[in-house]
């Protein structure tokens, strides 16, 4: 079963590429290539799972670890969200 995470991260890629589309007529760019679209797409969709990563480091049902290691993982989550946030805005920002 598709959980919400999965579906955010589907709707996040869609608004990235929507966004580096309008990027691309606002900055007068080029068209962007299948491989631009495709790092923002799965950045976008990395936030999702950097979110589910750092609310599941507070349930300790589901990862059976001590509290040292759970900051580890909230930690691990946040650094995926901080670096897809900044592959975006390169990608977005990006002057060719």
């Amino acid at each position: 079963m598709t959980d919400i995470y999965s579906i955010v991260g589907i709707v996040l890629g869609l608004l990235g590429i929507i966004a580096l589309f309008i990027a691309t007529c606002k900055f007068n760019r080029p068209k962007p290539k299948l491989a631009e679209g495709l790092v923002v797409f799965l950045t976008c969709a990395a936030i999702s799972a950097g979110v589910k990563v750092c609310l599941l480091s507070f349930d300790k049902q589901v990862i059976g670890i001590g509290d040292n290691e759970r900051l580890y993982v909230f930690l691990g989550g946040l650094a995926v969200i901080w670096i897809s946030g900044e592959a975006i805005w390169k990608a977005i920002t990006a002057q060719d």
